[in-house]
């Protein structure tokens, strides 16, 4: 736990003395998850799961909380700015802090689309949205922002701050220049596991929760993700079907799964998936 920067002091009282309302987005798929803390800390009244309405309301509890923070919930905010490392989201401002507004803004723009797959944008994560607003160029800054005046976020080493020169309601279509910007190399990793986190809440649902009755997510995720990188499985492909079938308990053991001295890794994958195939057919029939 650390002490707030003179920077978080600084920001506070430039959004009091403009008398901004403030809102704590937070990150529920962090360790630990802040919401329980926020609500432990304060009379939490006024809050949203973006998820909410979506077709990706199964992963509502686990995708950004818009956080309203007003004087009887400050305390909570203190709190979490006392542990930027955990990674628990980011706070913004606005002059009129209207959450249907913002939720709508973050809704049009919480799915990425690229080829033939798609991804949830992890706006919540501030390692992510201070990687993209440092990256902006200060005209761009407003299609990401929207309505929100101002933003301060942990990048991993520091409290950074972005104004939003000109906030306001940007619907669709608007360009997306903030997915352009290349990951650094920490954070691509930490980004396929968070794409692979919400991938499996999304797909195997039941199966996901069973596993944590038994283990942490973030534990096995990186097992798994041993195995592909030991056997040369980079493509999606190969990794889903990794994740889907490890977590069946009947199947995650099978001596099909290691590779024989003769494969390379596509003839050891195409196997694997016909035995292990096989076998859940068997163990279906």
């Amino acid at each position: 736990m650390s002490t707030p920067s003179l920077l978080t002091s600084q920001w506070l009282g430039e959004q009091k003395r403009r008398q901004r309302q403030l809102l704590v987005i937070a990150n529920p798929m962090a360790a630990p998850n802040p919401i329980p803390m926020l609500f432990a800390k304060a009379p939490i009244r006024d809050y949203v799961k973006v998820y909410q309405g979506t077709p990706f309301e199964n992963l509502a509890p686990l995708g950004p909380w818009l956080v309203r923070i007003d004087v009887s919930t400050m305390a909570a905010l203190s709190a979490l700015l006392q542990s930027p490392e955990h990674h628990w989201g980011w706070v913004a401002s606005a002059e009129q802090l209207d959450m249907n507004e913002v939720v709508a803004h973050w809704q049009a723009r919480m799915l990425i689309h690229y080829e033939d797959q798609r991804a949830l944008y992890r706006f919540q994560d501030n390692r992510v949205i201070s990687r993209h607003l440092k990256a902006l160029d200060k005209e761009q800054i407003p299609l990401l922002l929207g309505p929100l005046c101002s933003a301060l976020c942990w990048d991993s080493k520091q409290w950074i701050s972005v104004d939003n020169p000109s906030p306001g309601t940007y619907p669709e279509p608007f360009d997306t220049p903030w997915l352009q910007v290349p990951p650094a190399a920490e954070q691509s990793a930490a980004a396929q596991k968070a794409t692979l986190e919400t991938w499996l809440w999304e797909n195997h649902l039941d199966a996901t929760q069973q596993l944590l009755t038994r283990e942490s997510l973030a534990t096995w995720l990186q097992v798994q993700l041993d195995k592909a990188d030991s056997w040369d499985w980079s493509r999606q492909k190969q990794v889903h079907f990794l994740l889907e079938h490890q977590l069946n308990t009947d199947l995650a053991n099978l001596p099909a799964w290691a590779p024989r001295a003769e494969e390379d890794p596509d003839a050891h994958f195409v196997r694997a998936q016909q035995e292990i195939l096989l076998a859940n057919k068997g163990a279906l029939a």
